[in-house]
């Protein structure tokens, strides 16, 4: 087996958490909704550019119609809950739960694809994932908020992100499942375009304006969603090179949270701390044990 899915796994954590911590400036300046239906417009924009190019196996489209509508759905909730949460918290406290999602995959990837993991490779998966969670948390910062003299039962971005992360999880053991047939581009175009236009729909529902502006056609928001393009399209690219190894791509893809955090100590100067470090050491070993056990 070649390392191509584990390298594309990599390749969504690179862009997808650029992407997560580029989110919350404008997020800030338009709001989450906006934020996430405009990337997704020109994410569409630029998929639908190279279509012709990748438009691979059209004759599954309206077999696996109701899949897609049902995963683009989690998706676009899933999406709005990601910029919420990044907006209102933390970044060391969202981060490692946002990027806890393959916990979920793995799960179903388990009981309902039969999938097969060796006592080494289950291992080297825990060993992912808790370094992705104590790489990404500040224990100064949990005790901080705990401290605090509000009566906040959970911590701000907390109960969103939880949720956010339980929709990835599903929605990815749902490519999983489809890519297989459909291909790789599809589902990731169908996404997008299902973003923009469900975004437009319910928008008077949430009493949020959509309509179009020119502070919300930015450089943040066109680099989101370039990056968002090649991050959507590396995870599908990775399912399908990896045939039955869902759950290996999944659990790379999960050091995003590796890259938030790494922006957040270089550019808003968070300084890491013990746990952060021993966190890095987790997840390096666990990326290494699980490419070296798989390929």
């Amino acid at each position: 087996m070649s390392y191509v899915p584990g390298l594309l796994g990599l390749a969504f954590a690179l862009c997808i958490g650029s992407t997560d911590f580029i989110s919350r400036r404008p997020s800030a300046k338009i709001g989450y909704y906006n934020t996430w239906v405009y990337a997704s417009l020109l994410s569409s924009v630029e998929m639908l550019a190279v279509f012709p190019f990748f438009m691979g196996r059209l004759d599954s489209f309206l077999p696996n119609l109701i899949p897609l509508i049902a995963i683009s759905a989690l998706q676009f909730a899933a999406g709005n809950l990601v910029y919420r949460s990044y907006l209102y918290g933390a970044y060391s406290i969202v981060a490692p739960i946002l990027y806890a999602y393959p916990a979920v995959t793995v799960i179903l990837s388990v009981v309902f694809l039969k999938e097969q993991l060796t006592g080494a490779q289950l291992l080297a998966l825990g060993a992912v994932l808790i370094g992705v969670a104590t790489l990404s948390t500040k224990t100064s910062s949990v005790r901080s908020n705990l401290a605090g003299k509000g009566k906040r039962s959970l911590l701000p971005g907390v109960s969103t992100a939880a949720t956010a992360t339980t929709f990835f999880g599903v929605s990815f053991f749902g490519l999983g499942a489809i890519v297989p047939s459909t291909g790789f581009f599809l589902p990731a175009v169908f996404s997008s375009i299902f973003s923009f236009f469900a975004g437009v729909a319910l928008a008077p529902a949430f009493r949020i304006n959509v309509r179009p502006s020119r502070e919300k056609f930015t450089k943040p928001i066109a680099l989101m969603s370039l990056l968002r393009s090649l991050g959507i399209l590396s995870f599908n690219l990775g399912i399908q090179s990896a045939g039955s190894s869902l759950s290996i791509v999944t659990a790379i893809s999960s050091l995003g949270a590796a890259f938030v955090v790494a922006y957040a100590i270089a550019t808003v100067h968070e300084r890491p701390e013990p746990i952060q470090a021993v966190g890095i050491v987790l997840s390096l070993l666990g990326v290494a044990s699980l490419l070296y056990l798989t390929y």
